[in-house]
């Protein structure tokens, strides 16, 4: 006669697995095993890529068949379509093409700016996106001429232009099959402006880190950043866009924390929790200049930029 078969339950977090025992040989819970390992060629849950509570997470697939695959984070902030083009769209990428790893990020945005016709003109239609690079990625491009059509309520962004690709929103939060093998940043790349960061005092003794910051043609209409470093001890990421930047170089920003794992910061600011001002040092004796930054409202901090720029250039 056969024996009936007990089942043990064992819950992980996202799935229930079944272990079966003979009867009157149940398995106690302390020799329970607490996950299994991951089989050769497969990868567990918690190395799937995710973005945080912050952001959408997509996965992305190539539409001219080349092999691949990687992440969008991203963030949709006062969101409209313009001639079937998707606007206010700001993103984290990375990830890799035929075995070339990239790291990225972008924006879409509308713009208007009509000076000969007292101001009112309908918004275009822009895009931005660029390569981080110099930490071991194989990347470093920049891209004025993407767009973005969003299907099926955003389920699906198709990415034509400079790009071919869709991304496919992922419900659970975490990529379908990428993982991450990128390492830190510490620098930016030719496309960036680079500054380092400091608590309001311009003391590093709770932190450092470094701030990647990138804008499109139109300059001082808004910009967006990748920051990455460490504050107490603990390893942030981020993703952060001006909501309204003025000629006088102030504005309202968001920001919120990329967290693929409890290693990580994961946070966001509100909408516009953030209150950033440029703050220029003087022209020294080889009329150059940097440009340094205050961070006040959800966060206090000062960036301040590595970069040196020619008098009376403003950088943008």
């Amino acid at each position: 006669m056969k024996s009936t078969l007990i089942s043990l339950a064992l819950t992980l977090g996202c799935c229930t697995l079944a272990f079966a025992a003979p009867p009157g040989n149940v398995m106690p819970s302390s020799e329970r095993p607490i996950v299994r390992p991951a089989r050769d060629g497969l990868m567990t849950l918690s190395q799937l890529f995710k973005c945080g509570p912050g952001f959408t997470t997509y996965s992305v697939k190539s539409l001219s068949g080349v092999s691949g695959d990687g992440v969008r984070c991203v963030k949709f902030h006062n969101t409209q379509t313009i001639d079937g083009k998707l606007t206010g769209v700001y993103w984290y990428g990375e990830g890799q093409w035929n075995g070339k790893t990239y790291r990225h990020i972008g924006y879409t945005y509308p713009f208007a700016f009509c000076p000969d016709a007292g101001g009112n003109c309908p918004p275009q239609y822009r895009s931005y996106a660029a390569d981080i690079s110099g930490n071991g990625e194989n990347s470093g491009g920049e891209f004025s001429n993407l767009t973005l059509t969003s299907l099926d309520g955003n389920a699906r962004i198709r990415v034509t232009g400079g790009w071919n690709e869709e991304w496919i929103r992922e419900p659970s939060g975490h990529t379908a099959t990428y993982s991450s093998k990128l390492k830190p940043v510490t620098t930016c790349g030719p496309h960036f402006s680079k500054a380092s960061v400091a608590d309001i005092n311009g003391s590093t003794a709770g932190g450092t880190g470094v701030r990647c910051l990138a804008s499109g043609p139109d300059g001082f209409f808004g910009f967006i950043w990748y920051g990455e470093g460490q504050w107490n001890g603990k390893k942030y990421r981020h993703l952060g866009f001006t909501n309204n930047f003025s000629n006088q170089g102030s504005g309202k920003a968001t920001a919120a924390d990329i967290c693929n794992n409890s290693a990580f910061f994961c946070g966001q600011t509100a909408a516009g929790g953030l209150n950033i001002k440029q703050d220029p040092t003087a022209c020294d004796a080889n009329n150059k200049f940097k440009m340094n930054y205050v961070v006040t409202g959800n966060w206090k901090e000062r960036w301040n930029g590595t970069d040196s720029v020619e008098c009376p250039s403003v950088i943008r």
